[in-house]
């Protein structure tokens, strides 16, 4: 059995993670009065997981969307025994759907990744993107497909009127 044990001081402490964050970074780009104000990290583990056959564990939202921060890196942590888990990106016209209502001319790209550490990155406001359920593999184990996704995005700063 798969069991990831998370402590929010250790997450912050690995040294792994924070490098993967400092190189993510690395491949955004800003505006020159976005790079004045701080820029917020979310972090965030999502984990599909299945016991029996013919579950099947649906990331949300099930459909083409758009995150509404400039950024978004995926890294695969943990994926065993499971099919599915395809990912699409497509132009942001096709939010709302799925990859197959759409013309295939509006997808970019369709993949899975399946290494530990495989990832990608998407610049939100230019694609749309989804993955699909996952299901269990064949045998008695569990399946899991465990991801860290970091965004990015500008400090917000409440214009209060005095």
């Amino acid at each position: 059995m798969s069991r990831v044990s998370f402590n929010r001081k250790n997450i912050r402490n690995n040294k792994l993670l924070n490098e993967i964050i400092k190189a993510n970074y690395k491949e955004t780009f800003w505006n020159e009065e976005d790079k004045i104000l701080p820029i917020h990290v979310g972090v965030n583990f999502v984990k599909l997981y299945v016991e029996k056959d013919g579950d099947k564990a649906i990331s949300s939202p099930d459909c083409l969307h758009q995150d509404c921060e400039p950024f978004t890196f995926a890294h695969l942590i943990e994926r065993t025994n499971v099919t599915g888990g395809t990912n699409a990106i497509a132009i942001p016209e096709a939010d709302g759907n799925k990859p197959e209502e759409i013309d295939n001319n509006d997808l970019i790209e369709v993949f899975e990744i399946t290494q530990p550490l495989e990832s990608y990155g998407v610049y939100d406001p230019d694609v749309s993107h989804y993955v699909s359920p996952v299901e269990k593999g064949n045998g008695n184990n569990i399946g899991v497909r465990l991801v860290i996704l970091i965004d990015y995005q500008q400090t917000v700063v409440a214009d209060v009127d005095e």
